[in-house]
């Protein structure tokens, strides 16, 4: 079975995920990703691969130089690695090959895009979708499991969920653990109305809006027919965001109108409950481990 037809939407599940992504930039963290989510209630993922975006060739937006930490990796490797993975994880993962073309031979990242084609092809196959990118991991303070906290949601008739972000150390600067078992953070900034993500309803998810007005939105402003955003409190549910380098930092000074620099100047060890179990799962598949297999001579 190639990669390209691995797909498994038979049954309607209660969450999903859906993310644009570049396999290569996000290789050594994928698993990892994948199997956290299931186990704080994610049931299925929607992974639209991205690979051959004028955007992202050598470098992400951040400045990591991702093509040369994983220059011991083949696009073969990578695609084999993505196999291994998804039979590691059997009906959790629909893979789509996502190449929109801004003119012939260019392709673009069109976010706004997938979550259009998401939202008509397999919108009906779940109940909730959130829309994160594969830095970012959901997490709730008070350890509430998602579907749960859907659930309560649901009663009060809030049906679009705001989350807030917290900013952590970049994932490259620590390719010998876990992304969850980064605990360097940015203390006292607060990240209301930055670049927040949505768990919604699917039913809600305006169509016609994205279509005739795609210019308008983008993944942390997606049009909604009924009901309002509520913003969840971060005590609550919130994502840990695992980018903060030099270039973020620089960026975040300029942000806030700060005369000061910012730091990493706080620790947060609340995902440490998730360490053995996310390890132990995460097996060869984890960054140290793909290293291992496929030694770079580049360090970040």
């Amino acid at each position: 079975m190639s990669i390209n037809e691995f797909t498994n939407n038979d049954n309607k599940c209660r969450l999903a995920m859906q993310t644009v992504f570049l396999p290569r930039e996000n290789i050594l963290f994928l698993k990892e990703w994948l199997v956290y989510h299931i186990e704080i209630g994610v049931d299925h993922f929607y992974l639209y691969d991205n690979t051959g975006t004028q955007s992202y060739q050598e470098f992400n937006n951040y400045g990591i130089p991702f093509a040369k930490t994983t220059e011991g990796m083949s696009d073969k490797d990578i695609q084999d690695i993505l196999k291994e993975i998804q039979q590691d994880l059997p009906g959790r993962v629909t893979y789509v090959k996502w190449t929109p073309m801004e003119e012939p031979g260019k392709i673009v990242y069109a976010q706004i895009d997938a979550i259009r084609d998401y939202a008509e092809k397999y919108g009906s196959n779940s109940d909730w979708t959130a829309f994160i990118d594969m830095d970012e991991f959901i997490f709730s303070p008070k350890g509430k499991n998602l579907k749960d906290y859907l659930d309560e949601c649901e009663k009060k008739g809030i049906e679009d969920l705001v989350l807030h972000q917290k900013k952590f150390d970049e994932r490259y600067h620590n390719l010998d653990k876990l992304v969850i078992q980064i605990e360097k953070c940015i203390d006292g900034v607060n990240t209301i109305g930055w670049a927040s993500k949505h768990i919604m309803r699917n039913d809600i998810i305006d169509l016609t809006a994205l279509i005739e007005k795609k210019k308008a939105w983008n993944i942390h402003y997606i049009p909604i027919k009924r009901s309002r955003y509520f913003d969840v409190d971060m005590e609550e549910l919130r994502f840990n965001h695992y980018n903060s380098n030099k270039k973020l930092l620089d960026w975040m000074k300029g942000y806030y109108h700060s005369a000061e620099d910012f730091h990493l100047n706080g620790r947060d060890d609340g995902m440490k409950k998730y360490w053995n179990i996310i390890e132990e799962k995460c097996g060869k598949h984890c960054a140290s481990e793909l290293l291992k297999r496929y030694p770079s001579t580049v360090q970040t």
